[in-house]
């Protein structure tokens, strides 16, 4: 009898799978009909489902890492779409849902479902004092952009935008409770701007600026050649991510990582530099130089950087410099414009707007739609750009109040960190010096361009959650040790 039920239920499932097998053989092959973005969306899935088979023995991990994984790479579906005029387009012309959005939901229910069934349940916490002014800045932009903005719709977008940013912040916040999570986050991290990088260096190899999605991105018409555009289409935020993690990198490399791990770590620093090179982009190559400066100095304060090694690196360094030096010169010399003739008017523009509207803005997303009336006599109805200066830029659409809040919880987070590269534990101290260093060097992104953009903007926020989370492993570190429980 059994032997007759184990075989009547092998035919089943021989017959279910003679019929499936075929059936997705034809859907598959009916996919690449379908265009780019079908295609991506196929394969995609295929590789998720297989990555999410091998490893149903930890599901949030797996997960966690992909959500970090697909950041940078901008594959979004668009609900609501509202294009914006040639040119510039706003921090979000329409409300999409991004990959990691639908990752996060599945983060965020599995999370539900695990606190459901435990018998004490914790509170969820925003990580005050971090948190609570990035939310009070979010609902400040909605206010802004109610009461000021001159297109209201854009600056409804943004705000949906920042709140799918601070969801990922949350959650990470939440259920980022040991030093393996951390690890989880940061080999996440390490992964996915190696493949944007090495998809920086394709694109300048093949000539074929396209995004993931398929958008062809028309190259720049000036005199400096092929820019590669990254995953997002756009040169610079491809690579400040890029310019922002390098520092994490070298951090590892000196306090965390053993003899095959630092070869590794090497071969990722040299992949990130050469694809910032294909990038051509200057400020994030001068941020990434005031990064490593300050991991150097961080590493030799902190005792995990010997003099001989520290000087084998400015060695290396400086002959790198030299080497690359007629590149650097040749890019300075051919960009297009110079100081005087883009961005001092640029600039100008935006404090004339942030002089007129200095304490609210003229709301979130809304500075091209005001152009117009600040710009230079001769320039109007004819030049429309905005101001390559994050600074600026947030002083222009959300006044004094909305730039003091911003900078607020940023320099908050790397004052945090600053406490955490004293941690005894070689992951927090590598992690925080890194994403310290990061943010310094990003000043030298926002000074010639506007940071503050997506998918840069969710990159920030996995930072913010890092800088909080770490802080708190720390406490309950200290809090754990024999000393404290001896006193």
């Amino acid at each position: 009898m059994n032997g007759t039920t184990l075989s009547f239920k092998n035919f089943v499932i021989a017959a279910i799978c003679c019929i499936l097998l075929p059936l997705f053989g034809y859907v598959y092959v009916s996919s690449f009909n379908m265009g780019i973005r079908i295609i991506l969306v196929v394969h995609g899935l295929v590789l998720f489902f297989l990555f999410f088979a091998l490893s149903l023995t930890d599901l949030k991990s797996t997960l966690v890492f992909t959500m970090i994984l697909v950041i940078p790479m901008a594959i979004d579906f668009g609900l609501i779409r509202y294009p914006s005029p040639p040119g510039y387009p706003p921090f979000a012309e329409s409300i999409v849902v991004n990959l990691q959005d639908l990752i996060l939901a599945v983060l965020m229910i599995q999370w539900l479902g695990a606190a459901s069934m435990k018998k004490t349940h914790g509170t969820p916490i925003v990580g005050h004092p971090i948190g609570t002014l990035f939310l009070i800045w979010i609902f400040y932009s909605l206010l802004v952009g109610w009461l000021k903005a001159e297109n209201p719709t854009y600056a409804y977008f943004e705000v949906v935008a920042l709140f799918q940013g601070f969801f990922v912040y949350f959650y990470l916040i939440n259920n980022t409770n040991t030093v393996r999570d951390v690890r989880v986050i940061i080999y996440a991290l390490f992964a996915a701007q190696a493949l944007e990088a090495l998809w920086l260096i394709f694109q300048y190899v093949t000539g074929l600026n396209y995004t993931l999605k398929g958008v062809f991105v028309v190259p720049v018409r000036d005199m400096v050649g092929f820019r590669s555009a990254g995953f997002a289409g756009r040169d610079v935020v491809s690579t400040q991510m890029i310019s922002f993690l390098a520092p994490v990198v070298l951090a590892y490399y000196y306090r965390v990582a053993e003899r095959m791990s630092r070869m590794i770590a090497v071969a990722v620093i040299v992949i990130f530099v050469m694809g910032m090179m294909c990038a051509q982009t200057r400020s994030t190559g001068l941020a990434t130089i005031v990064g490593f400066i300050m991991i150097l100095t961080l590493g030799g304060m902190r005792g995990w950087i010997a003099k001989k090694r520290l000087l084998k690196f400015v060695s290396i360094a400086l002959l790198f410099l030299i080497l690359i030096t007629p590149l650097v010169y040749s890019r300075f010399q051919k960009g297009a414009g110079g100081w005087e003739e883009d961005r001092v008017p640029l600039m100008r523009t935006a404090e004339e707007m942030w002089f007129n509207n200095w304490l609210l803005g003229v709301g979130p997303s809304n500075y091209t739609s005001n152009l117009e009336k600040y710009l230079p006599v001769e320039l109007r109805y004819s030049w429309k750009a905005p101001v390559h200066n994050e600074f600026l830029m947030q002083l222009a659409e959300r006044g004094i109040i909305g730039a003091l809040l911003y900078y607020w919880f940023s320099v908050i987070m790397c004052v945090k960190l600053w406490r955490t590269t004293r941690s005894p534990d070689k992951w927090i101290s590598a992690v925080s010096a890194g994403i310290l260093a990061g943010m310094l060097g990003s000043i030298a992104v926002r000074v010639f361009h506007w940071w503050h953009q997506m998918p840069n903007y969710t990159f920030f926020c996995v930072m913010l959650a890092l800088a909080v989370a770490m802080e708190t492993i720390e406490h309950r570190r200290l809090e754990n040790s024999p000393s404290a429980s001896s006193s």
